[in-house]
């Protein structure tokens, strides 16, 4: 488990961390990575959304990108 690692660093650190340690480094094994950086959504092969503590949506990222629960919280990260 990777708790919010991308928290505390840089955009161009956050995706090197992603690619080669979480893609590359950690392939094939199982990795819970919390994190509020959605823009690496499309990487994950499961996304579970959660909202005050409960799942609210959960599905690989081609089925719940469209979905209201993922549209509201990648709303707030854009800062739209």
């Amino acid at each position: 488990m990777l708790d919010d690692i991308l928290s505390a660093v840089d955009v161009h650190v956050g995706e090197f961390i992603v690619k080669e340690t979480v893609r590359n480094f950690l392939k094939g094994k199982t990795v819970l990575m919390p994190t509020h950086a959605i823009k690496f959504a499309p990487f994950a092969d499961e996304i579970i959304v959660m909202k005050k503590g409960r799942i609210v949506k959960k599905g690989p990222y081609e089925k719940i990108c469209d979905s209201e629960e993922y549209l509201e919280i990648s709303v707030k990260e854009d800062g739209s």
